[in-house]
């Protein structure tokens, strides 16, 4: 028996033979030990070869071509996918141009060895022949607690436990039962009747009659399910999935990584039941590892999981659903460059069933693929409260003088609507889309700032830690009193004074925000949600619970405030500087401030109380902010097609990212020359309809070292853009130390 072994990161399968000892245990998707060169490596099964047609298949019959055999089949022969989950890799590979190995070893969870739990049984309630008082007493223990006890709770209870268990078993009055966790799991405990279903309003009813209908039919279809922010887009995902279980089908739902909280998660819980699978980074490696094996062995069902979850190992899918389609955390940004919503899509297409894409905000590629008629679209175009509109109040900070704001950040106006708020005993939500307590620190005297010696970027000062970070490298340093670059030069004494080479912070973050905010409200509780403050995904729980238990009154924080938070009594939405994201050198911008806005004003008002939003901007008229106010997306999504038609970008082509990244700079552009040349070749030889951008220093032309020079190429053909990746992938002759990177389909270009 020969298979075809992926082992991480060689580009091609390797073969091998499969020892008779193992025929029972060679399966698809089983992890195996096999010999590489002079080491071992591991590697997993991902296809039979018929030993026959392997030879034929060999460019020289006459070669000498030795067949190892596996060493070992690892983790006592689990499977982690099946043939179907190959096909996927497959087509993974070829799209964003990685070797099939890489894909694969990104998709894959690291097997943690399941946990098991001892229980200790009794054999007989007859204890005449026992005459010690430990033993006598030991099992007395087993027969109140009926018969049996797990071995941990009863060990914590005597000492010298192993002696007891011993004398005990060698007289057979106890037996030692040790089962994986996994076995515990009923699979019938699904009970798809259970409490707080709700009634659907005619668009949500609308909207899940429409797509069960593929569900049933097992039809491949893409759908965009638009529903304004508190519109109850969740009910039809829980209808959906419920539908599917219940016709033994498997579901699928994608959310961005801290739209994963346990509020949603209980919701789930509450109408589906307990066997859910989560996949995602807040979930620890063992638990993540066991989930996965129960979805590959159909134990588990559903899977609900971050940007990763959507390689779940899953077998006759019924849906898929991908919430906050828009969202950028979908998009891998190192390493494997993969993008979950695309992958989603492909996926649901393999299985012939539907997938939702469900946002308030919809990113311009699945709204142009719904005009195209590629995609259709359902509406959700009502909110679920009572109250339908939110009050809009816009505060132009250029008719604001600096003397008159309560503080550097907090407008008259703004003071007012939290007192307000507050007085009335509602919540208030505060975004300030940047961490830390001031943006840099900047010499008074020569005007530089302290940036990181790894980056090309300008330290932030934290004062939690009183240091200044790099928010690329993490690079730490303490803060300085004065400027290293003005302390080099000499000054005469008459020049010399102590304001010489000041340093003083400029700008501001979340920390500096709440800082204002406890000078000004002393005795109200503010909290903050930010990467600085929430550095374990239970204390982003712990957060959220004190909020909606209302005992925090303001919250601050970033974009980690504007998803996915459902809190009825938070009444204001405050953004502090509306400006901070529109005028990045990225095509896409205005859309993800637009999207951020409207996410963040949808957080207000999802109660009994209505909600309010106050906008600070020094840009009132700028459309992004104008039509968030009017709740006008197709307005605005007119708009910003238009501007992209007229540039050329996506939607309307589709783009790639050449990155070359060197410790000498001079070094990493050569790289990106010679890259050029070779593209225009090809070009010029295939006949091929592919634009060059660059290259071109990258906006952020240091991280961790490297000297970064990007390209990009843009075409309206996918296909030719592919045949020019191949080419590089196989031609381009950059420094081996440099590092070449492809980014299909970016979402940024910094």
């Amino acid at each position: 028996m020969l298979v075809s072994v992926s082992v991480f990161p060689l580009n091609n399968l390797l073969t091998y033979r499969v020892p008779e000892k193992y025929n029972d245990l060679a399966k698809i998707g089983v992890c195996v030990e096999v010999p590489l060169g002079r080491r071992k490596a591991k590697g997993y099964i991902v296809k039979f070869e018929n030993e026959t047609m392997f030879f034929s298949d060999l460019k020289n019959n006459e070669e000498k071509y030795e067949i190892k055999d596996i060493l070992e089949v690892l983790y006592d022969g689990v499977s982690f996918f099946k043939d179907s989950f190959v096909v996927f890799i497959d087509w993974l590979s070829k799209y964003y141009s990685v070797p099939f190995s890489l894909s694969l070893d990104t998709a894959l969870v690291k097997y943690v060895k399941e946990k098991t739990t001892k229980e200790i049984v009794l054999n007989t309630d007859d204890f005449s022949k026992i005459k010690g008082k430990k033993q006598l007493e030991f099992l007395q223990t087993i027969k109140n607690n009926n018969n049996r006890i797990s071995y941990e709770l009863i060990s914590g209870k005597f000492k010298n436990i192993s002696q007891i268990v011993k004398v005990l078993i060698e007289k057979n009055l106890i037996t030692i039962k040790e089962q994986k966790i996994s076995e515990f799991i009923d699979e019938n405990t699904c009970n798809y009747d259970l409490k707080n279903d709700i009634n659907l309003s005619n668009e949500q009813q609308k909207a899940v009659n429409i797509i069960s209908k593929d569900i049933l039919q097992n039809a491949f279809n893409t759908y965009l399910l638009h529903g304004v922010t508190g519109s109850g887009k969740t009910e039809v995902y829980i209808e959906l999935i419920k539908l599917a279980l219940k016709n033994d089908k498997t579901a699928m739902l994608i959310v961005p990584e801290i739209s994963l909280t346990p509020q949603l998660l209980d919701r789930f819980k509450s109408r589906l039941g307990d066997d859910i699978a989560l996949l995602h980074s807040g979930v620890n490696p063992s638990t993540r590892s066991l989930n996965w094996t129960l979805l590959a062995s159909g134990k588990f069902r559903l899977a609900i999981g971050a940007r990763s979850g959507v390689f779940a190992p899953l077998e006759n899918v019924g849906i898929i659903i991908v919430d906050e389609e828009h969202d950028a955390s979908f998009k891998q940004n190192d390493s494997f460059r993969y993008n979950a919503r695309d992958i989603a899509i492909m996926r649901a297409k393999l299985f012939n069933c539907p997938v939702v894409l469900g946002s308030a905000t919809p990113s311009l590629e699945t709204f142009y693929n719904v005009v195209k008629g590629k995609y259709r679209k359902l509406s959700l175009k009502n909110r679920y409260s009572q109250h339908q509109k939110l009050n809009f109040e816009i505060i132009n900070l250029n008719k604001i003088k600096k003397q008159e704001m309560i503080s550097q950040n907090v407008s008259p106006v703004l003071y007012d609507a939290i007192k307000n708020t507050l007085e009335k005993g509602e919540q208030v939500f505060i975004l300030y889309n940047k961490r830390g307590f001031a943006s840099f620190m900047q010499c008074e005297t020569c005007q530089e700032t302290l940036k990181c010696p790894n980056c090309s970027i300008a330290l932030t000062y934290h004062q939690k830690e009183n240091v200044l970070k790099c928010h690329q490298c993490d690079y730490k340093s303490k803060v300085l009193s004065k400027c290293p670059e003005c302390e080099k030069n000499v000054y005469d004494a008459e020049r010399s004074n102590k304001e010489e080479g000041k340093l003083v912070l400029r700008g501001a973050g979340t920390e500096k925000i709440y800082d204002e905010l406890k000078i000004l409200f002393p005795s109200v509780n503010i909290a903050r949600l930010d990467r600085d403050e929430v550095t374990t995904f239970t204390k982003y729980e712990n957060i959220l619970k004190d909020v909606r238990d209302n005992k925090v009154n303001i919250l601050v924080g970033t974009q980690m405030i504007a998803k996915g938070h459902d809190i009825p009594n938070v009444s204001l939405v405050v953004v502090v500087d509306c400006d901070i994201s529109l005028f990045f050198p990225d095509f896409r911008a205005t859309e993800k401030t637009f999207q951020l806005l409207t996410q963040v004003a949808g957080r207000a008002g999802r109660g009994d109380v209505p909600g309010s939003v106050i906008l600070q901007t020094r840009n009132p008229e700028h459309i992004a902010i104008l039509k968030t106010i009017e709740s006008d997306y197709q307005g605005f999504a007119n708009y910003e097609l238009k501007l992209r038609r007229e540039t050329n970008y996506p939607p309307f082509c589709f783009l790639v990212r050449i990155i070359v990244s060197n410790i000498i700079n001079e070094v990493a552009l050569n790289d990106m020359v010679l890259i050029r040349k070779l593209s225009e070749k090809v070009i010029n030889k295939q006949n091929l309809k592919v634009q060059i951008l660059g290259p071109a220093p990258a906006y952020i032309q240091k991280i961790k070292n490297l000297y970064r020079w990007n390209m990009i190429f843009k075409s309206e053909n996918r296909k030719e853009l592919n045949i020019l990746i191949a080419f590089i992938h196989k031609y381009s002759k950059i420094n081996p130390k440099s590092k070449l990177i492809i980014d299909i389909d970016p979402q940024d270009m910094f």
